[in-house]
């Protein structure tokens, strides 16, 4: 009975490590060149993507200097479909974030 209890605990275990995904933090590349850099600007991804859904809780977001200082985590959780707590971004959204950060968020 014990060994049951065991195989069964050692399958359970195994079955719960592959529920996640790993992502690389360097974007360099994944959306360069889809967003000409000249248009993108930090007003920009501010209106498009961070008033409409990030700055009803993190009202920080409004200011570059919070948005340049949180980068990573940002692109982290919208990456992994985290955030917004309301669903992800679009298509459009995250291809403007990411281009904006590839372009060394002017």
């Amino acid at each position: 009975m014990k060994t049951k209890i065991k195989l069964l605990l050692f399958i359970l275990f195994l079955t719960g490590c592959g529920n996640y995904e790993e992502f690389k933090e360097d974007i360099q590349g994944e959306f360069s060149a889809v967003i000409p850099e000249e248009r993108l600007s930090f007003n920009m991804v501010k209106v498009q993507v961070l008033q409409p859904r990030c700055t009803s809780c993190h009202a920080n977001y409004g200011v570059y200097e919070d948005v340049k200082a949180n980068i990573n985590a940002i692109v982290g959780m919208v990456r992994a479909n985290v955030m917004p707590k309301d669903g992800p971004l679009t298509n459009a959204q995250k291809t403007l974030l990411f281009s904006w950060v590839n372009a060394g968020m002017p």
